[in-house]
């Protein structure tokens, strides 16, 4: 035992005085060599930052805690064009400013915006992009390095998108610009310079199609860049193992990609992830049973992508999930933009996925970590508020809304993790933990004392109890009908968390989530459903009733699936409901304020008739004669900008009770997307909006 500990400092000191040795030379301006033995560390933060302003310090110092040392960092540079002299010194500060913070820095090469799309590089009159090649190696000619780290180049983005490529995608275009510009960096003569396409929005198609238009293609990039979103799919729902029903839609969808690579020769290519990840509100294949995105399970799914997945694969250099924090992707924002930083430069309002990603062990650090998720031995559902003991160090922790438990930071060694919580039988185990991995501790728990539901279900419109409704349990599927009093009542149930649904034929229905049984006990609840007007059709829309928040723990509560249009004062609130304890307040107070729900891209179907509908109260909303509270039907293109519009005609303002109202509308040729809007507008009061539809009716 001795013996071993003795190796094990002596291996840490080694460590130490390398990164010392390194830091001194990136203060000097060069560096002899990397740190010996240094495994890579694949964490990454995608930054949109192009400065060292507040901001800029700030990102770069709470991305430092999250991804490690040697981690990467990948920001973009844009507005280039053949004007571009070089590179503009906020730029140089960035990628420096990296280094100095032991992060490797990946750029992504851009151009200009202007009517809303990015405008392809401009082209020589003899057809060539010499021009514009000249102009990124000068920028890249600029941009510092280090003996230590590479530099990472990714020239443009997403090609294939019409918007990217000054509306018209062309990928032969794209793929002589690309290897013009490879050609001009790397007559740069560094190989400190690492080469990266621009990631497509994932296409093998396009990839073959940019192989096919020029053949030097493959061999311009040094590393592939590949952008699969696995939209609300979790790591387990992937291509490796063969779990995937859609391969496209995986967080490892990136191997579509580089099969063609290899089909045409390019074999054992590296790959960077250069954008994926989970918006909250993403519920695009809900109907196949996996939950929209909210803020824990897509801490959970990505927690398990870096610690359970990614390792998988020899060939992944890093992975930058999109977007860290800025104000146009809110949805995907690991730290929200109002943030602060606290002493240790740390953010002060960090969501639960970068808490839990934060908490595990990356490769370069001298410490591990234990992590593992807790559930109940008969359904296997996660158990959160769990007391979890590290007995050796007497850290004490809870399992998260997921489940979930971190003991970061742990000297190499043996642990012993006990588990326990009211009504189960608890658990204890011994786990090793070694330096810069991470220890999987997961834990079932087997129940001990039963509980019971009892509860009424009742009409919404009436107030009055309401006979033949099937309630239903899951896990496990208990289910009661209730009686002439609108009561009913579930026992012997395992004391977890369960979701409650109230159903009965020709009425909406309620889905209760975290319904939580306690040992030994009763819990009470009220349930609600109302009389159905929506067509017998699939809904389309999601979260229909507004019972599903982003975050339970924060407010203003913000509705999953769904997004803001235009204005503000959009929440959630429990003051009104038609079916169910939630709806959909709007409260104006000047101007218009709306949210909407958009289906996903390339989803519409042109010359269908589509029709939606929502029912509408208002309460004292004061507004002139064209204001009010009222909803749309809209087909926009992948942008998301109308393209045509359905409004219902009439404004709902005053106080009103509870209406129902429907627009229809047929998919014009070149739509791509369907929108349902609801708005108010006004000066004063509030519109609530409940039990949503969206359809195609033929």
């Amino acid at each position: 035992m001795c013996i071993k500990t003795g190796l094990r400092r002596t291996f840490e000191m080694m460590i130490r005085l390398a990164l010392a040795a390194v830091l001194t030379a990136l203060a000097a301006g060069t560096c002899a060599a990397q740190p010996p033995g240094m495994p890579n560390n694949p964490f990454g933060a995608h930054l949109i930052i192009d400065n060292l302003d507040e901001r800029g310090r700030n990102q770069l110092s709470w991305a430092r805690h999250l991804v490690g040392r040697h981690g990467y960092i990948k920001t973009f540079f844009f507005n280039i064009d053949r004007n571009t002299k070089g590179a503009p010194q906020g730029w140089r500060d960035f990628v420096r400013e990296c280094y100095r913070l032991e992060l490797i820095p990946v750029v992504r090469l851009g151009g200009v915006m202007k009517d809303g799309s990015w405008q392809k590089p401009y082209r020589d009159p003899d057809g060539s992009y010499r021009t514009m090649a000249d102009v990124f190696k000068k920028v890249v000619a600029d941009l510092p390095r280090s003996d230590v780290y590479p530099l990472y180049v990714e020239i443009w983005n997403e090609p294939n998108l019409d918007i990217e490529w000054s509306g018209k995608a062309n990928l032969a275009e794209y793929a002589q610009f690309f290897v013009e510009v490879s050609d001009a960096i790397r007559s740069l003569g560094d190989r400190r310079i690492k080469i990266l396409n621009g990631a497509f929005a994932l296409s093998p198609e396009a990839t073959e199609a940019c192989i096919k238009a020029n053949p030097r293609f493959i061999d311009a990039f040094d590393v592939w860049g590949s952008h699969p979103y696995p939209q609300n799919h979790p790591p387990e729902y992937n291509n490796i193992d063969g779990t995937a029903r859609h391969p496209e839609a995986t967080l490892d969808g990136f191997l579509l990609e580089t099969r063609v690579l290899e089909k045409y020769g390019r074999k054992d290519v590296k790959v960077m992830i250069l954008e994926t990840g989970y918006p909250v509100g993403n519920g695009v294949y809900e109907a196949e049973g996996f939950p929209p995105i909210d803020e824990y399970n897509r801490a959970d799914y990505m927690m398990r992508a870096f610690r359970d997945l990614y390792p998988r694969f020899p060939q992944l250099i890093a992975v930058f999930p999109f977007l860290f924090s800025d104000p146009g992707w809110t949805a995907f924002n690991w730290v929200p933009v109002d943030s602060g930083t606290d002493e240790k430069g740390l953010p002060t309002r960090p969501t639960p996925m970068y808490e839990a990603v934060r908490a595990l062990a990356k490769p370069t650090d001298t410490t591990g970590a234990i992590s593992g998720t807790v559930r109940d031995s008969r359904y296997q559902t996660r158990l959160a508020g769990v007391r979890v003991t590290c007995v050796e160090t007497g850290a004490v922790t809870q399992t998260d809304p997921m489940g979930n438990f971190f003991f970061p930071a742990l000297k190499p060694g043996r642990y012993t993790v006990r588990v326990e919580t009211e009504g189960f039988a608890p658990a204890t185990a011994g786990y090793d933990v070694r330096m810069g991995q991470n220890t999987v501790a997961d834990a079932s728990l087997e129940p001990l004392q039963p509980g019971a539901v009892k509860g009424t279900v009742g009409d919404g419109m009436t107030g009055q109890p309401l006979a033949g409704v099937i309630v239903t349990l899951s896990p496990g599927g208990a289910r009661a009908e209730t009686d002439s009093r609108g009561a009913f009542r579930l026992q012997d149930l395992p004391p977890i968390t369960y979701t409650a649904a109230a159903r009965r034929e020709g009425f909406t229905s309620h889905e209760l989530e975290g319904l939580r049984v306690l040992p030994g006990g009763e819990t009470a609840v009220e349930m609600k459903i109302s009389p159905d007007r929506a067509p017998a059709a699939e809904n389309l829309a999601g979260n229909a009733g507004f019972e599903r928040v982003a975050d339970e723990s924060r407010r203003p509560w913000l509705p999953v699936r769904w997004e803001p249009l235009e204005g503000g004062a959009v929440e959630v609130t429990a003051v009104e409901s038609r079916s169910g304890h939630r709806s959909l307040m709007i409260s104006p107070a000047g101007g218009t304020s709306g949210y909407r729900q958009i289906t996903h891209y390339s989803t519409a179907q042109p010359g269908k008739r589509y029709r939606a509908g929502v029912w509408i109260r208002t309460k004292g909303l004061q507004a002139g004669q064209d204001e009010g509270a009222w909803m749309s039907l809209a087909f926009t293109n992948n942008a998301g900008v109308f393209l045509e519009e359905f409004p219902m005609t009439a404004r709902v303002k005053g106080d009103s009770s509870w209406q129902f109202f429907q627009v229809e509308g047929v998919v014009p040729q070149g739509s791509q997307r369907v929108s349902l809007n609801l708005r108010a507008s006004g000066t004063a009061g509030a519109a609530f909006f409940d039990d949503a539809f969206l359809c195609v009716v033929d």
